[in-house]
């Protein structure tokens, strides 16, 4: 017969160890998925978008913290200042291969209203 496990307990244990190690809210629920998913199937790799062990855990943490607490926050890399303005400038961290043509955006759209 299969074991019975409370996921949210297991989740609220790997969380505090994360908490030790110094982990960030907003790096716990992938890292604890990966722990849970160690912890109960050894060896095993999923899509995860598809897994239901992902998707439990990142409800738990839905659950556990705030939105704002769990979204990477940008990196501030400096500032601009204008007149008496401050404009932290910030990069958005983003995983995989984006597109991004923002500079050509613009060019096109300044030709556009001279």
């Amino acid at each position: 017969m299969a074991e019975q496990i409370d996921l949210m307990k297991l989740v609220i244990e790997v969380d505090e160890q994360l908490i030790q190690k110094g982990a960030e809210p907003f790096q716990r629920p992938m890292s604890a998925y990966l722990m849970i998913a160690q912890r109960l199937k050894p060896g095993s790799s999923a899509i995860l978008a598809t897994d239901p062990l992902f998707n439990a855990v990142n409800q738990i943490y839905n659950q556990l913290y705030r939105p704002v607490d769990l979204h990477m926050p940008p990196m501030h890399v400096g500032a601009f200042m204008f007149r008496d303005v401050f404009f932290p400038l910030r990069i958005p961290l983003i995983f995989g291969s984006p597109t991004i043509i923002a500079v050509l955006s613009w060019v096109q759209y300044s030709s556009r209203s001279a």
